[in-house]
């Protein structure tokens, strides 16, 4: 009823959270944690030539050729 309605309203900014912060965990683009090779065989392979780049942490390593 109404107690069960606003108790989820009270959660959602922390539900809000939850999603924004582990939502990409769930694309098919993350891939958790890498080495530096496995890094690069990604980015190598595939026939995506423009666009590659992986993020690390707060630094950015690009790939192009």
């Amino acid at each position: 009823g109404e107690a069960l309605e606003q108790a989820i309203i009270s959660q959602a900014p922390q539900v809000e959270k939850l999603i924004a912060t582990t939502a990409h965990e769930r694309m098919p683009w993350y891939h958790s944690s890498l080495t530096r090779e496995e890094a690069e065989r990604k980015l190598y392979s595939g026939s995506q030539t423009d666009g590659k780049f992986l993020y690390v942490g707060l630094e950015a390593w690009d790939f192009r050729a």
